[in-house]
């Protein structure tokens, strides 16, 4: 069998450490090869060439789930849900409504959160992080008319960090407790919720109390360097958080990891494994390695090499050790063992996406109003989408 996934470095070898063991156990009738790719760009490029050229592909995909949506365009992905094993660890994020079809299992998982200096809002006279669009412009705008926690010392003062990805965006809006998406049109960007959304980060901006950049990780820097008092974000950067905070104080600030503003669901995302149809044998020898892949003490050791929450609720206990001393952690496992959503794999989300970022966008910057702005979009988006759906898609009742 042929694995072929995104990782390098140390997760490459993380990965490699668990395929060994899994053909130790099974034997060489089972044995498993993974390939790397380095990254998810040129492993998506280099399914997408093997699929137009009919060439070989592998057993299995370890990848984001919009991107096995694409390649299941060509029917290749097989439907993993009357697997009994590996269906009861669905996940709506593995899930293709273009063919009804599970693509994907889980194997770590993400959620959108909110970074806080807790000793910086404390210093400021509040306890609790802000739970609503007003506290969190309040909050924002105290901390940058007080100067920051780091006085200036590494650049300009945020009160908060605002990254216009549309995971962020959607995060925003799943805490509004919004639609995400609909049968009828897509993604839903049309809707009292992503209106809020798009208004409170403009307004935030606006009065200089908070500044939008383009990813996540653009802003990670100025939270971890104490200039900014809060930072939309999510799960997946912990171990990058704590490591540039580390390297940047000698006593560092502390902080805390917490959903985004509102009462709703927490986004949930992550990759997916996947089983491409190589015929009835093949499949279920993938199949054995997934069930593998998927048990608790796998699980763990996975997401324990790369600082991700488990996909398996059991593995929480079996890592909770190698995170005794990583509280930030506790708490992100927590927020994502809460309420959480996340969209179905959509072939054409990486169109959906940039175009959503690029609205948000235009608003912000006062080019476009969100009222006009949100009606035009969400015909666009629809569009795509359609345009992305199979021929032999089945149709909606």
């Amino acid at each position: 069998m042929q694995l072929w996934h995104p990782y390098s470095g140390e997760r490459e070898a993380a990965l490699d450490g668990l395929i060994a063991a899994f053909n130790a156990e099974h034997g060489p009738d089972l044995a498993l090869q993974a390939e790397s790719y380095g990254d998810t760009g040129l492993l998506h490029d280099q399914v997408l060439l093997q699929l137009t050229n009919a060439g070989p592909l592998p057993n299995l995909i370890i990848t984001w789930p919009h991107d096995i949506a694409l390649f299941d365009l060509s029917n290749v992905i097989v439907d993993l849900a009357p697997v009994p094993s590996i269906s009861e660890a669905t996940h709506a994020r593995g899930y293709t409504p273009a063919r009804e079809k599970l693509i994907g299992i889980p194997t770590r998982t993400f959620v959108t959160a909110m970074y806080v200096n807790q000793t910086a809002l404390e210093e400021l006279g509040y306890t609790d992080p802000p739970q609503t669009g007003a506290q969190l412009v309040e909050m924002a705008c105290a901390f940058r008319q007080a100067g920051g926690w780091s006085q200036g010392r590494f650049g300009n003062t945020w009160g908060v960090v605002m990254p216009t990805s549309a995971e962020i965006v959607l995060g925003l809006v799943a805490r509004q407790a919004g639609t995400l998406y609909s049968s009828d049109v897509g993604l839903v960007v049309d809707s009292e919720e992503m209106r809020n959304t798009v208004e409170m980060i403009a307004d935030i901006q606006s009065q200089g109390c908070g500044i939008t950049v383009d990813a996540p990780l653009d802003g990670l820097a100025a939270f971890a360097e104490g200039r900014a008092l809060l930072y939309f974000g999510s799960t997946s950067s912990l171990t990058l958080m704590r490591d540039e905070i580390l390297a940047n104080f000698a006593e560092p600030f502390d902080w805390r990891v917490v959903p985004l503003p509102g009462d709703g669901a927490s986004l949930s995302l992550g990759p997916v494994i996947s089983t491409v149809d190589q015929g009835p044998a093949a499949n279920q020898a993938a199949y054995q390695f997934i069930e593998w892949f998927l048990q608790a003490e796998n699980n763990a050791a996975w997401n324990t090499a790369t600082g991700s929450l488990p996909s398996h609720p059991q593995a929480v206990d079996l890592m909770s050790e190698a995170f005794d001393g990583f509280p930030q952690w506790k708490e992100a496992q927590a927020l994502a063992s809460e309420q959480v959503t996340a969209l179905p794999a959509l072939a054409s989300y990486d169109v959906l996406r940039l175009m959503l970022q690029f609205g948000v966008q235009r608003v912000v910057s006062n080019a476009v109003p969100v009222v006009d702005e949100l009606p035009a979009l969400q015909h666009q988006l629809t569009d795509i989408w359609q345009d992305f759906m199979p021929e032999d898609a089945p149709a909606d009742d």
